[in-house]
């Protein structure tokens, strides 16, 4: 078989995916370019024209010994130019790019899947339920504070909006007065209204924010 250089990801284990796409960046990129070289593509982004798309796949590492990582999530919204052009690409692709092609919702008889299945290396996450927000809430309550962190950074990276996520932790929050001592319920409240505002006038960055929210959720929990 020859050798691959694109990886097919199906199902919706998204905190395993996420390990294996970690281990992949460990593994491949630079750790002076790793911000450089790794990139997350959107297939439903309106402005993932046909053109930039052939563009994306066109770049190369910005160090000589490690590739570039080019995730391209949601497959199943790629038009069929684009489509044509992910074929292409794979059917002579660059040995110093590792393509990660990801879709939750298509399965392994769908007739896209079994025309890329010639030219990548497939794996398999099964998950009976999507991650959400009440996950997010469930491990911050748990005080399981990695795990937490590791919810969040999927919601995110599935376009999750910020402030749903912080009006989910607003509700929770409210949820556990009586179960706390009304000086960590306050603390807890202050700390989420401050980071609202913090957030709505760009003084911090939403994922910053909200990861120092998880983390001080959890330990006043």
């Amino acid at each position: 078989m020859v050798e691959s250089y694109a990886c097919l990801f199906l199902g919706e284990d998204e905190l395993v995916k996420k390990d294996k796409i970690d281990s992949i960046k460990e593994r491949y990129l630079d750790k002076d370019f790793k911000d450089i070289d790794f990139e997350i593509i959107y297939s439903d982004d309106k402005q993932l024209t046909p053109p930039k798309f052939d563009e994306i796949l066109s770049y190369l590492p910005s160090s000589p010994s490690k590739k570039r990582v080019i995730l391209i999530k949601r497959i199943e919204s790629l038009k069929k130019d684009s489509r044509d052009i992910l074929v292409k690409y794979l059917k002579n692709p660059s040995r110093s790019v590792l393509l990660l092609l990801d879709s939750s919702r298509l399965e392994a008889g769908d007739p896209f899947i079994r025309v890329l299945e010639p030219f990548v290396k497939k794996f398999n996450f099964k998950r009976e339920k999507k991650l959400n927000v009440f996950d997010l809430t469930q491990a911050i309550v748990s005080r399981k504070t990695t795990y937490a962190l590791r919810v969040l950074n999927i919601l995110l990276s599935n376009r999750e909006k910020p402030q749903s996520i912080l009006g989910a932790l607003f509700w929770q929050w409210d949820n556990m007065k009586g179960r706390l001592s009304l000086d960590k319920f306050r603390q807890g409240l202050k700390l989420l209204l401050d980071t609202d505002i913090k957030i709505k006038r760009g003084k911090l960055k939403e994922e910053l924010a909200l990861e120092l929210v998880v983390i001080r959720l959890s330990d006043l929990a």
